[in-house]
């Protein structure tokens, strides 16, 4: 990704973190930035259609999970289908389509699952030491400090985690 498109998209995803965490609300122009600097990056930039496919897929994964959780969601919590925004918001399933498009899937999942993970963790000991009820997860603004990590290793050449080898290397050498 070139480094106007990568400095557009870690901007997006600083106001979306801010946003996030201070007012539990996102403006859509954000997500607006961000989904077309990264589809423009791999339109323009990325010399392979594998991404459509890979994006493709996430897509539908990602689709699938969130329809079974809702599902046991709602048989296991007998949760009504019109209460379901409290348990996660638009700005979530927007980062989420955000993760599909800039992951091959093998990355797109463990960047999930460990973006969620330490979301939970520090939302439970923050929520445990101050002692507040707010039960809300900032979970797009820990998603998007998560893509920040990913996008600054990336253009520094640390270490690139959005490619399924990085990924397949790590849990083949674990």
């Amino acid at each position: 990704m070139p480094i106007a498109l990568s400095a557009i998209s870690l901007l997006a995803l600083l106001f979306i973190m801010a946003e996030d965490f201070r007012y539990k609300e996102i403006r859509l122009v954000w997500f607006i930035v961000l989904i077309v600097s990264l589809l423009v990056a791999r339109i323009f930039f990325e010399y392979s259609s594998s991404w459509l496919i890979n994006s493709g897929i996430n897509l539908i994964t990602t689709s699938l999970l969130i329809a079974a959780s809702l599902l046991l969601l709602i048989l296991f919590r007998q949760s009504k289908v019109n209460s379901m925004g409290r348990f996660g918001g638009v700005g979530d399933v927007l980062m989420i389509v955000a993760f599909c498009l800039s992951f091959e899937p093998f990355a797109c999942f463990g960047l999930l699952f460990i973006s969620s993970l330490v979301a939970l963790i520090i939302h439970l000991f923050i929520s445990h030491r101050d002692k507040f009820s707010n039960r809300q997860v900032p979970l797009a603004g820990y998603m998007a400090i998560a893509m920040i990590v990913v996008i600054g290793l990336q253009v520094t050449n640390v270490i690139q985690l959005q490619l399924n080898d990085t990924w397949v290397k790590f849990l083949y050498s674990a």
